[in-house]
């Protein structure tokens, strides 16, 4: 299949695409609908698509994580819950392209620390939420997102079709190695996310 065909599907198709591939690659249907609407969201944006290489993870968008300096939004409890929960959905979607957020990277905070800047934004949404809508499952899910955090982060990095630690500079691959394996080998293309056959039936 080649590359431009999958191009077209994820164009024409994100919704089936996305929801194929973390149904592999998630086991709760809540935290993978979520993760869905999240991708979906980012990957509307026009630099996503208009980038060379974009859909294949080489995109380097317009990302300011020194304006994400702390878990903690100020404002009124609405402003907190919308402002929370778009920074920890940001990171989760760059967790796309950990490249981006390794601390390798020039100005990064490196990846754990911007994992744990997520966590904090999800949780800021849960308790900002919790006030506004009461203890709701759209607002408990914040804060199993913050516990999951790390290994929908995995996934999310999973769900992409080129991964090649060979191009990666040596410094970051240990470094995504070390967050997302526990210092194990960075799976190669095929990930079991990565099974795209049911795309072309």
């Amino acid at each position: 299949m080649g590359e431009s065909s999958l191009q077209y599907i994820i164009k024409t198709s994100p919704r089936r695409f996305f929801s194929d591939i973390f149904h592999d690659l998630i086991s709760d249907r809540h935290h993978c609908k979520y993760v869905v609407e999240v991708m979906l969201k980012y990957f509307n944006m026009e630099e996503t698509f208009n980038k060379p290489g974009g859909l294949n993870g080489r995109v380097n968008i317009n990302w300011n994580l020194d304006s994400v300096e702390s878990p903690m939004v100020v404002g009124s409890d609405m402003h907190a819950f919308d402002m929370s929960a778009e920074y920890g959905d940001m990171i989760l979607f760059m967790s796309r392209f950990p490249e981006q957020l390794a601390g390798s990277k020039e100005s990064r905070f490196g990846l754990e620390h911007s994992f744990e800047l997520a966590r904090g934004f999800y949780n800021g949404a849960y308790k900002a939420g919790s006030k506004i809508f009461g203890h709701t499952p759209s607002i408990v899910l914040y804060d199993e997102l913050a516990d999951n955090l790390r290994e929908l982060a995995r996934a999310v990095f999973e769900s992409r079709v080129d991964i090649n630690n060979k191009k990666m500079l040596p410094k970051t691959a240990k470094e995504i190695s070390d967050v997302f394996y526990n210092g194990e080998a960075i799976p190669s293309q095929p990930t079991k996310g990565q099974n795209l056959n049911v795309m072309i039936q």
